[in-house]
């Protein structure tokens, strides 16, 4: 089976999953995975697809550390038969994370705290709530 077949069907499972895998191109910074996987409560992961047998080079092997060292799920895949398990653990939220939607609400004049201003509650990506704040009202 080529690469190519394997990506559609991830493509193809994380829209059934109700997410999207977004093909990821950053002129300037080569070695990133080839899919951005997105999944409802903010669920965010990275995905490199090879051929069956295939490895990733040593300047993607790179990149999946720096993304890891960041604290994103990333997953190399070269076989569909490994596409629902990765889908599966893409969606789910780690134990005592809240999605952002808990912990802000998104208004048409900005963003309004929904729990006291002193609490930080993970967010998307493990960024703070109070940093998702500071960089939406600048």
């Amino acid at each position: 089976m080529r690469e190519k077949a394997i990506e559609q069907k991830l493509v193809k499972a994380a829209r059934e999953s109700g997410g999207l895998a977004l093909k990821l191109i950053c002129p300037g910074f080569n070695g990133v995975p080839d899919r951005l996987l997105l999944f409802m409560g903010g669920q965010i992961a990275f995905v490199e697809v090879k051929a069956p047998g295939e490895k990733p080079r040593p300047l993607q092997v790179h990149r999946i550390a720096q993304l890891r060292d960041l604290g994103f799920r990333v997953y190399v895949v070269d076989s569909i038969d490994q596409i629902g398990e990765i889908i599966s653990d893409a969606k789910s939220l780690p134990l005592g994370v809240r999605s952002a939607r808990e912990s802000v609400q998104w208004t048409d004049s900005g963003v309004e705290r929904a729990e006291a201003p002193g609490k930080k509650v993970a967010a998307c990506g493990r960024m703070r709530c109070e940093d998702l704040l500071e960089r939406r009202t600048k």
